[in-house]
């Protein structure tokens, strides 16, 4: 069976981030947090969908979701602790380290 051609973007929650302030008077903290829970009810649905249809590879997709989960709790509590400017330079330096690793295997 061949992968289907599915992309979800999200960039209409990033578009509409100011328009949620305005229209429902939100703070730029209940805005990005309502954008959080579109996301992740938007995730769920995908992943939903696609274990139905078969085409979920479990040897990237489990670790991946690990990751995700682990990276989301640290990365929060660093920005938190430590500033947002620790966090991108963090994110930097295993952003080149995967790029490495991609691009010599």
């Amino acid at each position: 069976m061949s992968e289907p051609n599915v992309r979800v973007h999200l960039s209409f929650l990033d578009l509409s981030f100011r328009r949620r302030q305005l229209l429902l008077h939100l703070g730029t903290n209940e805005s990005a947090a309502l954008m959080n829970i579109l996301a992740v009810l938007i995730t769920i649905i995908a992943a939903i969908t696609f274990t139905i249809k078969g085409v979920v590879n479990y040897q990237y997709g489990i670790p991946l979701f690990i990751g995700s989960i682990i990276g989301g709790y640290f990365g929060a509590h660093i920005a938190i602790k430590k500033g947002e400017k620790l966090l991108k330079i963090i994110t930097i330096i295993l952003s080149i380290g995967l790029l490495a690793k991609i691009l010599l295997t």
